[in-house]
């Protein structure tokens, strides 16, 4: 990203976090995790079939970041809906 835009890594991720008050990791998990929801939301496919879409090879990794940004596991979710 840092290439595409004519930045050092370094600049970019200061003018991210200053400019939107969170780090550039930080920014892409969260859009991993509302893509994730979404996905759940359509009942379509399988935790670990999302977990795969929005970039996790471990679920127990995606699990905890689903947690992490929404505060319940893609299994309780997908029970309750």
């Amino acid at each position: 990203m840092s290439q595409h835009i004519g930045y050092s890594e370094s600049k970019l991720q200061k003018l991210f976090k200053a400019v939107l008050g969170k780090s550039v990791s930080k920014e892409i998990r969260l859009r991993r995790m509302i893509k994730a929801l979404e996905l759940l939301a359509t009942k379509k496919y399988s935790i670990s079939e999302i977990g795969h879409v929005v970039g996790y090879s471990n679920m127990s990794h995606f699990a905890k970041a689903f947690k992490k940004v929404h505060g319940f596991l893609p299994s309780e979710y997908h029970r309750s809906s």
